[in-house]
This record gives structure tokens, sequence and C-alpha cells, in this order.
């Protein structure tokens, strides 16, 4: 699981896709006024973690782990530790405390209703 600064870091090189540790820098102090320093240090903690590949030179990021599987990783995470891993259980405390649209009901009714057994 990533913390908000990786997660931060890992959100910009989703959205512009592989690139110079310099561009990642920055885009980051563009969007979070981080120093390039702090830009640095995160992307090192996220190559120990095998969520970025680092190519020289230049210090090119890649990668590793992508956005669907980050989110399905934190959402299992999420289910584990204060739902005792029961997704029926935090479904249904989200449909019942989040004011819903019907849009939002009919969607959710669809995605159930075609998901895969």
């Amino acid at each position: 699981m990533l913390y908000e600064s990786e997660l931060k870091v890992m959100e910009l090189l989703w959205s512009i896709g592989d690139s110079y540790a310099s561009e990642l820098a920055k885009k980051a102090m563009e969007h979070y006024g981080w120093n390039k320093n702090t830009t640095y240090t995160v992307i090192k903690k996220l190559i120990e973690k095998q969520y970025i590949k680092r190519t020289d030179p230049k210090f090119f990021c890649s990668a590793m782990v992508f956005r669907d599987k980050e989110q399905l990783d934190a959402t299992q995470s999420l289910i584990d530790r204060l739902y005792k891993g029961s997704a029926a259980t935090f479904f249904s405390h989200f449909v019942n405390n989040q004011k819903l649209s019907k849009e939002d009901k009919d969607k959710i009714l669809n995605i159930i209703r075609d998901s895969k057994d």
C-alpha cells in the first residue's frame, strides 16, 4: 500500500506516462509545490517498492504497477482492515451511508448483474 506522497507521484506517472525523473519533479512542483529533492526521494522509495523501474542514463522512470492494480490492492486492504475481509459488509456500509444518485445506483446494479461468477 502506498503513502499519500507515493500515490501522488504514481498518479503523475500514470497520467503523463513513462518519463524522466526530472519531468516528474517538474510536474510535482507545478501540482504540489514540491522541490526536486522531495520528488526524487519519493521516486527512490517507489523504486525500492518495485512500483517504478529506473533506466539509465538520465533516470528514466517506468511504472511497474498499473493504476487498476493499485486500486484493487488498496480496496482489498481497506476491506481486510476495516471490514474483517467482508466485501458484503463494506458494500452495505458504503451503499447505505452514501448519497447515491439514481444513475449511480443503476450503474452499481448493472455491474453486479453483469459480474463474472
